[in-house]
């Protein structure tokens, strides 16, 4: 094995199964506030939370100004070619999201009537959101600011803030006060204002530790690096308002034509499918400032080997929940969040097939950003949203929510095809055999285990579990895994005190 992958893939090993664990624990936490709301206040309310969740999103997106989605690759570029600069750097991008984020407040606080008429056709939602969205954007600047110093920590290859603080104590937080605003106050608005306070707590905590760790010493401006940074996270922006379309036209087309009532069925699948993503966003807390090293010195193929075998991990990883979902989506959703949710089974099933095709990218995003592709990267996301909002207008009016999923479906295969092509004329070719062998092996076991059937969620859960226990044994006996990926097992199983030697002594057998 190169000793340069095997030294990044230890690195992967600490940081992404850390991060993994982080968030998981992050979409546990968030997706059981979507279970208390949705039992407790009935689809027309949560489809209410939904829909203010999503405003609150998009603005966010849209006050940060891209300034934290660039930062980890600014702070790690800079650490090798201008290190004395970096605290500067930090420091203007807190500034200036301090700025685009309290502008964002002043500006959207006058308009949240009008907001509310917008989003949703039932009168009862309406009100709701009248009130419910004057609390939620009280956020804006604490979350911003709270993204941003998360993203400065990412730069400098620390693992700890993203998980401590952004995957773990924001969403614990959040759940403990929405717990206590559900059972002793009731009300929706409780449950918002604990949103904000969530924001409030640990941005305190995290502005604390980034001092005592030396990335935050004291606030100073360069007025001479902030046209590098404003141009550099001009085209993230516009990405990540492509990506934000992507992500909340679905439930905004359809709370505007049928109410909230059919987003807060629609938002009990949508949440779920969504799990299937964190394993590549595990992978990419440090699959970027790495890749960005090996970029920068000019190793692009060592950069495609990297990009092959994260890839590969991040299918074997999101297998099991693409197959609960595709398979057992009633069973899921009929537990989680009541029979009265079960009509939303189809749209779970298309929507876990497009967050499949992410976890088959791979970190694609994140290597056209590194590679400096930001504005390649945008042309993606634009002809993606193109597609998602064109196919929305169509199927909604036509075929309901399952028509939403669709558009979300063709809008990912649309925008992950142009960035693959993207990826492979800049010289980079990911894919190999052993991918395609991947994709057939998952596809042999869905087709044997779409004849099998399951009464209740244990069924469906031993199902799972044996199709998953399969899955893997075929990828073994088909020559899948490779040296880094058994060094890969055997380095985060020294780091975390994992028995993995048995699997290690077969996996070598196979490879070799």
């Amino acid at each position: 094995m190169d000793e340069k992958i095997d030294s990044e893939l230890g690195k992967v090993a600490r940081g992404g199964l850390l991060s993994l664990i982080g968030l998981v624990v992050s979409a546990v936490f968030a997706f059981l506030v979507r279970t208390l709301v949705g039992r407790v206040f009935g689809p027309v309310q949560y489809g209410a939370y939904s829909l203010t969740m999503t405003v609150f999103s998009i603005a966010l997106v849209l006050a940060m100004f891209g300034l934290p989605t660039g930062l980890p690759r600014q702070v790690s570029y800079f650490l090798t070619k201008n290190r004395k600069r970096v605290e500067e750097l930090v420091s203007t991008t807190l500034i200036l999201v301090t700025i685009t984020s309290t502008l964002a407040l002043a500006i959207l606080l006058p308009l949240t009537e009008r907001l509310a008429g917008l989003l949703t056709a039932n009168p009862e939602g309406r009100e709701l959101l009248k009130s419910l969205l004057p609390i939620v954007l009280l956020g804006l600047p604490f979350a911003g600011l709270m993204n941003t110093l998360i993203a400065a920590a990412q730069g400098f290859k620390r693992v700890r803030e993203y998980i401590y603080y952004g995957k773990v104590g924001f969403p614990l937080t959040y759940f403990v006060l929405a717990l206590l605003a559900v059972y002793t106050l009731g009300s929706l608005k409780a449950v918002i204002t604990a949103y904000v306070a969530s924001y409030l707590i640990i941005l305190a905590l995290l502005l604390r530790d980034l001092k005592k760790a030396g990335i935050i010493s004291g606030i100073s401006f360069a007025r001479d690096l902030v046209g590098a940074i404003v141009l550099f996270s001009l085209p993230l922006l516009t990405s990540n308002i492509v990506a934000m379309v992507l992500t909340w036209t679905d439930s905004l087309m359809l709370g505007h034509y049928l109410g909230s009532g059919v987003v807060g069925l629609y938002s009990s699948a949508s949440p779920l499918a969504r799990f299937i993503s964190m394993v590549v966003m595990a992978l990419m807390t440090i699959y970027t400032p790495v890749v960005t090293g090996l970029f920068a010195r000019g190793e692009l193929k060592l950069v495609e080997r990297f990009y092959a075998i994260a890839a590969k991990w991040a299918f074997l990883l999101a297998f099991p929940l693409i197959f609960i979902f595709v398979e057992y989506p009633e069973q899921v959703i009929g537990t989680l969040f009541g029979p009265s949710y079960t009509e939303a089974s189809s749209v779970l099933v298309v929507l876990s097939l497009g967050f499949a095709l992410v976890a088959v990218a791979g970190p694609l995003i994140q290597t056209l950003v590194t590679m400096g592709k930001t504005v390649e990267n945008m042309k993606g996301d634009l002809l993606g949203a193109t597609v998602n909002v064109v196919l929305n207008y169509a199927l909604i009016n036509s075929i309901g929510m399952i028509g939403a999923a669709v558009a979300t479906l063709a809008s990912y295969a649309t925008t992950i095809a142009y960035k693959l092509s993207v990826l492979l004329r800049s010289g980079i070719r990911p894919y190999e055999k052993r991918h395609a062998l991947l994709l057939a092996d998952a596809g042999l076991v869905l087709g044997v285990f779409h004849f099998v059937r399951a009464e209740g969620i244990i069924q469906a859960l031993v199902a799972t579990a044996v199709a998953t226990l399969l899955f893997y044994g075929i990828a073994v006996l088909a020559g899948i895994p490779e040296d880094e990926d058994v060094g890969l097992i055997e380095s985060a199983g020294e780091r975390y005190g994992i028995p993995v030697g048995w699997l290690v002594k077969i996996l070598k057998r196979k490879s070799e």
